[in-house]
């Protein structure tokens, strides 16, 4: 789903850039917890009730995306989407990513009840509408669908952590 680069989405990352959390406020962009010692992928990990570990966050970050918002709830991944066929012949694509459409991921959020719950960057946990991120974090949101099969995946990386 393409993002919009409109000049509030700018606004947005110069004050959180700033600090100035409460200005995010006129965004409708809500502070839900103060800075933590995690980051936005962990985030999401802990919104499944599972423990972040390196297995559980390389399966939420190489879990199958689509461009369709979960009926429920489910993961959002913010970041720049490019289509390797149509890439200049100079730059090196490598044959398993060949034709394809990729995301290179810069932000994840918990998409829930047409709101974004995400930890950004070094500072807090906010609650948002789905467009209201900073530029930075790119101009493409994909999305996994909160399933069955991917808790059964993230519960098993767990158990197999404690064998």
């Amino acid at each position: 789903m393409l993002l919009p680069q409109i000049p509030e989405r700018k606004e947005i990352g110069d004050l959180f850039e700033r600090g100035d959390y409460a200005g995010l406020e006129k965004f409708g962009i809500r502070q839900v917890s103060g800075p933590a010692p995690y980051d936005c992928l962990a985030y999401v990990v802990h919104k499944l009730n599972c423990v972040s570990t390196p297995d559980t966050l390389k399966i939420i970050q190489d879990a199958p995306v689509s461009e369709f918002i979960p009926a429920h709830s489910g993961i959002a991944y913010y970041g720049f989407l490019f289509d390797t066929g149509k890439l200049p012949d100079n730059v090196h694509v490598p044959d398993s990513i060949k034709g394809k459409r990729n995301l290179t991921v810069r932000h994840y959020g918990w998409y829930e009840n047409k709101q974004v719950t995400s930890k950004w960057q070094h500072g807090p946990v906010f609650q948002h509408e789905l467009w209201a991120v900073p530029h930075f974090f790119g101009g493409h949101v994909l999305f996994r669908e909160n399933d069955s099969e991917l808790i059964t995946e993230l519960q098993l990386a767990e158990r197999m952590k404690r064998l």
